[in-house]
């Protein structure tokens, strides 16, 4: 079969075209976690995301976002599944000022995992209101991880060291409990 000259010329502009919606739609993804937060509001998530059983550095990003300027906040994190360790965090491209004391605890034996910001500028403790990256945490996913959901979620806990998911305000509110959306490491393979 002959294609004309003009006939090849809108198979062509057709396929740049379709190709430009692929490599747009594709290049939209700014990696930053599915937010399910619609507006501001005072909320912490985590990603939801896809890894591969014997994959290492799997990052899953923590975000958080505050209505109100914050003196500090905690986030404990609890990963529950089979086949995972907890390797470290990073606070690496966090919307915190590098000058914000910043903690990450983490024990890979309970899966468990405690972020904590504290900020002081010019002797007021302040982290401005806005939404974006808190840290990221990465993970080793054994083989024996296949098919296993990793669950994500944040935890209490009232002993004398009292962690909770908490925020505490600068404006005289007191502690700010943020809404929490839990994520999780779907592991392929």
């Amino acid at each position: 079969m002959k294609v004309s000259g003009v006939n090849r010329d809108i198979l062509r502009a057709a396929f740049v075209f379709i190709l430009a919606v692929f490599i747009i739609a594709g290049c939209s993804d700014d990696d930053s976690g599915s937010s399910p937060v619609v507006e501001l509001s005072n909320s912490v998530w985590v990603d939801q995301i896809t890894g591969f059983s014997g994959q290492t550095a799997v990052r899953v990003g923590v975000y958080f976002a505050n209505t109100t300027p914050i003196a500090s906040l905690e986030v404990p994190l609890r990963a529950t599944g089979f086949g995972f360790s907890i390797d470290s965090v990073s606070f690496y491209g966090s919307r915190l000022d590098p000058s914000i004391l910043t903690e990450s605890v983490v024990s890979d034996y309970s899966g468990e995992v405690l972020l904590s910001a504290l900020a002081v500028q010019d002797g007021v403790a302040y982290i401005d209101s806005g939404q974006g990256l808190l840290g990221n945490i990465y993970f080793t996913l054994f083989s024996e991880s296949r098919g296993e959901v990793i669950e994500i979620d944040t935890f209490s806990v009232d002993d004398a060291t009292r962690h909770s998911l908490l925020y505490i305000d600068t404006t005289g509110i007191g502690e700010i409990v943020p809404e929490y959306f839990p994520g999780e490491i779907s592991v392929l393979q």
